[in-house]
């Protein structure tokens, strides 16, 4: 099932079609990583306006839905061998076109285990010390799907060092089938580790925040429940009565 949803994305990628609205193409899948007090990860794929007619009429109804595809291997998860953390996802419908973005916040040291850096990527080198970010990826790309892959890799400090093109505030890097076996990307940037720290605090504070919410939330719906239960049962007590 996994090779063929793999080349159901293929083909979704193959289908030709005029994206006026749009401002990606459909050959091409854009991976953005912004480096500041934590990292930024943003992957954005267009698809044609059927994309969900071609999934529907290519494999069983029990997985006809684009999401799901989407979302499996690669896609689906941003730290690798996490089965609890998943992309934020946004799908914007045009006219001629459904564009996908996935995102996520990395916390400090979290990325070192990005899915997407540790089984795309042959060869693949994070080093996260205490005054700088060094990632070296090199040998055979495996997630090129037959098309287009443009990297772009920016950071709000100013010391950064690479093999990449600089191209409006961006380092980028371009895969496709000209170098897919045989890829080379460096990038080093120097950065304040007491900065990151302070934000990683602020980061991991608010996500807290939104897991007690959440808890508290459960807990209220569960009261509720068993408050109705009780109910039920005492109603039934006095009636039989």
């Amino acid at each position: 099932m996994k090779k063929i949803l793999l080349l159901l994305i293929c083909i979704l990628f193959i289908t030709g079609c005029s994206f006026q609205e749009s401002e990606n193409k459909i050959d091409t899948i854009n991976y953005d990583l912004n480096i500041s007090n934590h990292y930024v990860e943003n992957i954005t794929f267009t698809f044609p306006s059927n994309a969900y007619e071609i999934a529907a009429a290519s494999i069983d109804q029990e997985y006809d839905s684009l999401e799901y595809i989407l979302l499996i291997d690669n896609f689906s998860r941003p730290i690798h061998n996490n089965v609890y953390s998943f992309y934020g996802k946004t799908i914007e419908q045009f006219k001629n076109a459904i564009e996908v973005n996935l995102n996520y916040d990395y916390l400090e040291k979290d990325f070192v285990n990005s899915n997407y850096m540790n089984t795309c990527f042959e060869k693949h080198s994070i080093k996260d010390e205490n005054t700088y970010l060094e990632i070296e990826l090199s040998g055979e790309f495996y997630c090129l799907q037959d098309k287009t892959m443009i990297i772009n890799v920016s950071s709000t400090y100013p010391e950064q060092y690479s093999n990449g093109d600089y191209v409006d505030g961006k380092t980028t890097w371009t895969i496709d089938q000209d170098n897919v076996k045989d890829v080379n990307i460096y990038y080093k940037v120097i950065r304040d580790k007491n900065s990151m720290a302070k934000s990683y605090g602020a980061l991991q504070q608010h996500m807290d925040h939104d897991t007690l919410v959440l808890v508290e939330f459960l807990i209220i719906v569960f009261v509720l429940i068993g408050g109705f239960f009780f109910y039920k049962i005492l109603y039934n007590k006095m009636y039989n009565k």
